[in-house]
């Protein structure tokens, strides 16, 4: 069974449609950091996909200083671990992972290759429609 959102994947679990789902992010990212009670996340330790989040500066902004500063403050621990208590890995060694999940040093990360995918964007896209369309 495919699905068009994150969020449909643990709805169909949830409502015993499906028992397992494959999904690339944890469940508390869309119900405010609470863990649904009967859903349980298993991640790889070996092969795991990693989905980056990045922060960018918009070339040209009014007030690039400003989104400097919004960047920096988002880096902070403390903000760091309000994004771990939703599920969210952080990207600083010194905060801990989300509650009941490892931490990135312990996974063997699946490789992806950014550069093929962003020459490959168009046909990869293609592709992805018609498998899933």
């Amino acid at each position: 069974m495919i699905v068009q959102s994150h969020e449909q994947i643990y709805d169909t679990v949830k409502r015993g449609e499906r028992l397992i789902a494959a999904e690339s992010s944890d469940p508390r990212i869309y119900t405010g950091g609470q863990a649904p009670p009967n859903l349980i996340s298993i991640i790889p330790r070996n092969g795991a996909i990693e989905v980056p989040s990045p922060t960018a500066i918009v070339k040209g902004s009014p007030h690039p200083n400003a989104a400097k500063l919004f960047a920096q403050y988002n880096l902070t621990p403390e903000i760091q671990h309000k994004f771990t208590e939703e599920g969210h890995h952080s990207p600083r060694v010194d905060v801990p992972p989300p509650p009941g999940l490892p931490r990135l040093d312990e996974l063997t990360l699946y490789p992806a290759d950014y550069d093929y995918i962003e020459k490959s964007t168009k046909q990869i896209k293609a592709k992805f429609a018609d498998i899933f369309q």
